[in-house]
């Protein structure tokens, strides 16, 4: 026996009947659509488009899923090779009930057709329109009482062949689809066949939206739990003094890299959370240091051989270097943003725990800062997934303080300017200075390309510099691969692009990974302000 389908969205929709049923023909699908979402996974909508199936009577097997409701038998079908149709043949119009003169079929399971749209063409003989008495009616029922129909006299059709469209409502349990001659003509001799060439059934459209997670606040507490840590550069170095005040806390700088941190406990997620510190410099911090780098840093708790803290460092996050420009007023408190990657390296787990705080950062800094506040928006359930980018497509990543921007290594500074990122590179630390997009997984970058426009000035030119494009493992064996920019061709204060291609097929990141794609710069000195205006890369 053959099988009919009528899917809706989400799932299919059978129909079958007494004595046989029918192939409804192939679905017509609409292109799936989305709509604006927070992401994906995470409140993104999806349109699942309705499934068009038709009826057309083509072969007697498709008629022979019709019946005669209630074993009314003033009403006969038969199947027209001829005209591919089911021919309706009134015997009689003796029976009282309408109902009796009902062609139908059934459904195999209650379904949900709200708002689907019926179409049946048929053809109506002139008899029926020049009496003007008989009325059609399509009928939609369900065995727990719904029942919705569509009833028409033949006024509003003409005599020949039909189109007759119903906008069906709420019809959230049907069980039976049918065809009536609800109404019998004036003249009760006139018993000709009327011809039903289809039946079309459109289901609508279905949006389907991802929860999106609930956001949880975590404001950190300002009269416990903070320490300061000295310059990690320098061994005889000391953590500098603090003290909690009405406006929170502040700490006494006379050194570069000191830090003023609190530790939050795992196991809790902050992938792709949002921190926001509120931090206020006094007027020598102002005037002595370069800038003010907030960051975050997790750690495995640990203990040496003696029981004294041994804590082996995951990773941080350093991109929220803020150029002390960006305070204009000395004990005025500025708002910064910075913004964690889908990284596990974020998803604490119990036995490890995370820094959040700032430190300072100059030549000589000295003065005081102040943090006023620490706001966490976090995902308590878990991190929205990244949106998955399509084969083959371009990702142009932001290039302003919305971008997963990092410094790698110790003095580099970056600004966020209409331009674009202003990396001002520094060679304090072990490795080349890079400032680098952190790009979440999964996304593979085997066999494709990134595309870097950069600006140099001409202190790089007249340092004999070296500018590379870089992409790089963010975990495990951190294989890196990059090309260079020919230092021959570039012209200070003008825009080049540099596209390199044939990244290795071992440049990919999982759930939970990340790549670095950015620059590294090789040489020492003052090499000015080089500005990344547009990062793109093109994906497996």
């Amino acid at each position: 026996m053959l099988q009919n389908k009528l899917l809706i969205a989400m799932g299919a929709l059978t129909l079958a009947a007494c004595g046989g049923s029918l192939d409804l023909g192939p679905k017509i699908p609409a292109p799936v659509q989305e709509t604006p979402g927070n992401g994906n996974g995470n409140g993104a909508c999806e349109i699942i488009p309705g499934q068009s199936f038709v009826y057309d009577f083509s072969e007697a097997e498709q008629v022979e899923d019709w019946f005669i409701n209630g074993d009314g038998t003033n009403v006969r079908l038969e199947h027209d090779a001829e005209e591919s149709a089911m021919r309706v043949i009134p015997l009689q119009w003796a029976d009282e009930e309408n109902w009796r003169r009902q062609a139908r079929f059934q459904l195999e399971e209650t379904e949900d057709l709200s708002n689907a749209v019926v179409t049946v063409e048929f053809h109506l003989p002139e008899a029926y329109s020049t009496d003007g008495g008989l009325a059609l009616q399509l009928v939609v029922q369900g065995d727990e009482g719904l029942y919705t129909d569509n009833y028409l006299g033949v006024g509003s059709f003409d005599p020949g062949d039909n189109t007759w469209t119903w906008e069906m409502g709420g019809a959230n349990n049907a069980d039976y689809f049918g065809f009536q001659l609800a109404v019998v003509p004036n003249d009760e001799t006139i018993l000709d066949d009327i011809l039903i060439y289809s039946v079309t059934i459109q289901t609508p459209d279905e949006e389907i939206c991802d929860e999106e997670p609930e956001l949880i606040t975590l404001e950190l507490d300002l009269t416990d739990g903070w320490l300061t840590q000295a310059n990690y550069q320098d061994p005889e170095g000391e953590a500098p003094p603090f003290e909690y005040v009405t406006e929170g806390v502040m700490v006494m700088i006379d050194d570069v890299n000191q830090q003023l941190v609190k530790p939050v406990d795992g196991p809790i997620d902050f992938r792709r959370a949002e921190v926001t510190f509120s931090i206020s410099v006094d007027a020598t911090y102002l005037s002595t240091a370069s800038a003010l780098q907030p960051f975050q840093q997790v750690f495995i708790r640990g203990e040496d051989e003696d029981g004294e803290p041994d804590n082996e460092e995951v990773g941080g996050n350093w991109g929220c270097w803020t150029g002390i420009g960006t305070w204009t007023e000395a004990g005025e408190p500025v708002d910064v943003e910075c913004n964690l990657t889908n990284s596990d390296m974020w998803n604490l787990e119990e036995g490890e725990f995370m820094y959040f705080g700032a430190q300072s950062q100059g030549d000589d800094p000295q003065g005081s800062f102040t943090i006023h506040g620490v706001t966490i928006l976090y995902y308590g359930d878990g991190a929205p997934e990244p949106e998955v980018p399509a084969p083959g497509s371009e990702l142009e990543l932001a290039t302003d303080d919305t971008g997963n921007w990092s410094i790698a290594d110790d003095g580099a500074a970056v600004v966020y300017t209409e331009a674009g990122a202003a990396f001002t590179p520094a060679f304090d630390g072990e490795y080349n200075p890079k400032l680098v997009y952190l790009l979440d997984g999964p996304v593979d970058l085997g066999g494709q390309q990134f595309e870097l426009e950069v600006t140099v000035e001409q202190a790089f030119l007249e340092a004999d510099a070296i500018l590379r494009a870089h992409v790089q493992l963010n975990y495990g064996s951190y294989t890196q691969y990059q090309c260079r920019f020919p230092e021959d061709e570039l012209v200070a204060g003008e825009a080049f692009t540099l596209v390199c291609d044939d990244i290795p097929e071992t440049i990919l990141a999982g759930e939970g990974e990340n790549l670095r794609v950015g620059i590294e710069v090789e040489g020492d000195g003052d090499l000015g302000v080089i500005t990344i205006s547009k990062l793109s890369v093109t994906v497996n």
